[in-house]
């Protein structure tokens, strides 16, 4: 049977994908009700209404009822950033770090973060951690990073679950503990993540941090599955191999009957 690495190596760390406001162009869709939303909420974001101009600068970052406009984004995300908005102040590290819409400035970005993590926001913890584990506009410092993965994990971000199940397996800068990284792999697993699903299904097949059981790993390799995750087909039929018919029936009812928040749950022993 092959080893957790196949799934492994799909959790990686996740990227963040979270936009002057005279720039954008609003789009045909709903265009009258676009135009509309569009104009109160600019009318409330020049009054100094931190959330709007918060949503202001969403809409230009993300082009959908407005055309994507990066240069808006980075104006409004500013107005609210400086109101102290930490949702703003994430995004706009985001913009910084890329090079959206301003030339690409990693002390900026990092200054945002800091901001924004300062008032406990999860995205901004997760790319402080990421800042701190590769060592990009900060000192490299691997402590720092799982402490900051964990603020945010404990918040339910998914991807700084999926970073703690990674950075627990690998035992790389920290002591491997595998109870650790099934533990988080879990809670990315049950809301719905299907890198975090791939790897706990592994882990059960090949009783890694938890003990094995081949019917909870067929059951969660198969929501993995039809989620999308890349070669889980080929390692749900390496698990069948070892099932009984009746074993098979109980995964794939387990897995029919799985609702986002779920934890698995056999049938029968």
């Amino acid at each position: 049977m092959k080893s957790l690495t196949m799934c492994r190596t799909t959790v990686l760390v996740a990227l963040l994908a979270l936009c002057m406001p005279s720039f954008g162009q609003t789009k045909n869709n709903s265009w009258g009700y676009n135009v509309a939303l569009i104009s109160a909420t600019r009318k409330k974001a020049e009054q100094g209404e931190e959330y709007a101009q918060l949503r202001l600068g969403n809409y230009y970052f993300e082009g959908k009822i407005v055309s994507k406009d990066f240069a808006g984004a980075i104006f409004w995300y500013t107005k609210a950033a400086e109101q102290g908005n930490a949702e703003a102040q994430a995004n706009l590290g985001v913009m910084y770090i890329n090079g959206m819409g301003v030339p690409k400035d990693v002390a900026k970005a990092i200054y945002w973060w800091n901001k924004a993590a300062a008032q406990g926001n999860a995205q901004a913890l997760r790319e402080l951690a990421v800042s701190y584990k590769i060592g990009n506009g900060v000192p490299k410092n691997q402590v720092k990073a799982v402490d900051l993965f964990t603020k945010a994990a404990e918040q339910g971000l998914v991807q700084a679950q999926l970073n703690l199940a990674e950075i627990y397996y690998d035992g790389k800068s920290v002591a491997k503990d595998d109870a650790k990284a099934f533990y988080w792999a879990n809670k990315a697993a049950q809301q719905g993540d299907f890198q975090g699903q791939g790897m706990v299904g592994a882990m059960y097949a090949d009783g890694i941090g938890v003990s094995q059981d081949l019917v909870l790993a067929y059951a969660w390799i198969n929501i993995s599955a039809a989620a999308g995750l890349e070669n889980a087909k080929e390692f749900l039929d390496l698990v069948e191999e070892k099932l009984t018919p009746a074993q098979i029936a109980e995964a794939q009812k387990i897995s029919s009957a799985w609702k986002s928040g779920q934890e698995l749950t056999r049938i029968s022993k």
